[in-house]
This record gives structure tokens, sequence and C-alpha cells, in this order.
């Protein structure tokens, strides 16, 4: 018998994806705010910036010896680099790149 555990498990819940869906800028279009499931909201280059800080606190976790906390923050890592992940796959789809396109030639 499946449990309500097990399906939620096999379920492909989206890691991160872009908050606002109708940009209203040309910055908002090429750096919209970016929904991640279990942490928050932050711009997707906040995003690029948060995931090499935590590489390189796993460098200084290693250099220590301390293999666990790379192991554990290895589960968050994961989380924000699929997230960034699927958020590039949104972006570069023809969807969003039409409403760049109309933005930059509206001046916004």
């Amino acid at each position: 018998m499946k449990t309500f555990k097990n399906l939620r498990g096999q379920l492909h819940e989206a890691a991160a994806s872009i908050y606002n869906t109708k940009p209203e800028t040309l910055r908002d279009a090429e750096d919209p705010e970016v929904l991640i499931q279990g942490y928050g909201r932050m711009r997707y280059s906040q995003l690029g910036k948060k995931i090499t800080e935590q590489l390189e606190e796993f460098v200084k976790l290693a250099k220590r010896g301390n293999f666990s906390g790379i192991e554990t923050n290895m589960k968050f890592h994961n989380v924000l680099l699929t997230g960034m992940l699927e958020v590039e796959k949104e972006m570069s789809s023809s969807v969003w790149k039409r409403k760049t396109t109309k933005l930059k030639r509206a001046g916004k």
C-alpha cells in the first residue's frame, strides 16, 4: 500500500519558477524574481551569487575536513542549482523571449 509520503516523493515539484510571469520592465525580464520552494524569493542574479558563495563555502569546509557539513549543505545547494536550471529553461523559451523583445521595443 502506498502512503502519502511515497506519493508525494514521486510527484515532480518544481524547485523554482519565475515569480512574476508578466514583467513590466526590461530589467524584470532579464533579471526576474525567482520563487524557490521552501526558501523564498530572490532575483535571478542573486541566485547565481548564492550558488557561487555556497561552492566557496564547500571548499572551506573541505579544507577543515568537515565533510558532514558539506553533505548537509549539498542538499540545499542541489535545490538552488536545480531551480537555477529550471529558470534558465523557462527564460530560454520562445514565450519569455517574446516578452523580452516586446519590452525592448517599447523602451521600458
